[in-house]
């Protein structure tokens, strides 16, 4: 009786141990195995919104830029003798590289593929050029120039510039397979351009002199249209660029000042400096703006979330008809006055408009988290 009940209780155990294990079994065969995401492999013929890890972005950018105008020659130089056949060169300031950069933050939003983006230009610069000829010859402002004329020398022309721009865009981030990407984007740009011409002339001896000075200035804003894209050479290596064009809407104005200083001034009852004035009306101008860039660069993504980039290029950017000057054209003849060079007196004037541009390297460092 004692073996028998061994028996069955050893066989309702293995019993029980079968009937776990068929269970178990069974319940592995039929839950569901956890797949992996898939990733979706782009043609290159496939276009779709997509953005990057990350979602915020800062960059800086310092950039070594030359400026450049349509309106930079200030002196003349003749060469009278022999008088029958004058000659007579123009001289320009020559810009050269100056410091400048651009700040910039991103804002990118996953949820629609899209991205707002704020950055601020800055540039300043001063250049000049001197010249000095022998006796027999002169140098002057366009206006005086020539036998009559008074003999000047030596000259210098002075050339500041003052630039700053501020942007804001919103665009949205397209893609064209697997290595190009396109941001095309829309929004408000804002400019303010200035120059200053300065121009000295003087005898040997600097007994006489004369200084003019032209400051023109054009502050505008209005729409924006432009786009950035990436190529993809290889892993974080890739071409990049942006182009942008704009219609600027803004206030322009300029006027001139001469200072002339000549011994003939006291006798005249006149305290050197002689000083006087052009003036112009401040007026409205539209101003279209264009901006291109191309660089190489490379980009690092780590932690997922987090990106460094590193890029270098040459960038261009130019503004139509954003310069005013009103010059005098030539002088009447005062035989009245002992000498020209106690003052300028005007005949003819004329109205110049010219381009700004700046153009130059640059090297880009962007943060993105």
């Amino acid at each position: 009786m004692k073996n028998r009940f061994k028996l069955l209780t050893a066989t309702a155990l293995m019993l029980s141990l079968t009937s776990v294990y068929a269970t178990t079994s069974s319940m592995q065969k039929t839950a569901p195995k956890k797949q992996e995401p898939e990733v979706k492999a782009y043609k290159t013929s496939d276009v779709y919104l997509s953005s990057p890890d990350y979602t915020v972005g800062v960059y800086f950018t310092p950039q070594a830029l030359k400026p450049t105008a349509s309106n930079l020659h200030e002196t003349a130089i003749a060469y009278p003798l022999p008088a029958p056949t004058p000659n007579w060169y123009i001289q320009d300031v020559k810009p050269q590289y100056h410091f400048g950069f651009d700040l910039g933050l991103n804002a990118i939003f996953h949820s629609t593929n899209t991205y707002l983006t704020f950055n601020w230009q800055y540039f300043h610069s001063c250049d000049s050029t001197s010249t000095t000829v022998p006796s027999s010859d002169m140098v002057g402002p366009f206006f005086e120039i020539g036998p009559d004329a008074a003999h000047y020398t030596r000259a210098t022309g002075h050339a500041h510039f003052l630039f700053n721009e501020a942007n804001i865009d919103y665009g949205i981030l397209v893609n064209f397979g697997s290595r190009a990407q396109a941001n095309l984007f829309a929004g408000v740009s804002y400019a303010y351009i200035k120059e200053v011409l300065v121009g000295q002339y003087s005898n040997a001896s600097g007994s006489f002199s004369r200084m003019i000075k032209s400051p023109s200035s054009f502050s505008g804003a209005g729409p924006q249209v432009g786009l950035n894209f990436a190529y993809r050479i290889a892993k974080g290596f890739h071409l990049a660029g942006d182009a942008s064009a704009a219609i600027l809407v803004g206030n322009m104005n300029n006027h001139t000042t001469y200072k002339s200083n000549s011994t003939l001034l006291s006798p005249l009852g006149i305290t050197p400096p002689n000083t006087q004035h052009t003036r112009v009306d401040n007026r409205t101008q539209v101003v279209p703006a264009f901006a291109g860039k191309l660089g190489f660069a490379y980009a690092y993504k780590y932690y997922k979330h987090y990106m460094v980039s590193l890029e270098a290029g040459y960038q261009a950017q130019v503004y139509i008809n954003a310069i005013q000057s009103v010059d005098m054209g030539s002088e009447v003849t005062l035989n009245s006055i002992a000498a020209p060079t106690v003052g300028v007196y005007a005949r003819t004037f004329q109205r110049t408009l010219s381009d700004f541009a700046l153009a130059g390297p640059y090297l880009t460092l962007t943060l993105g988290f």
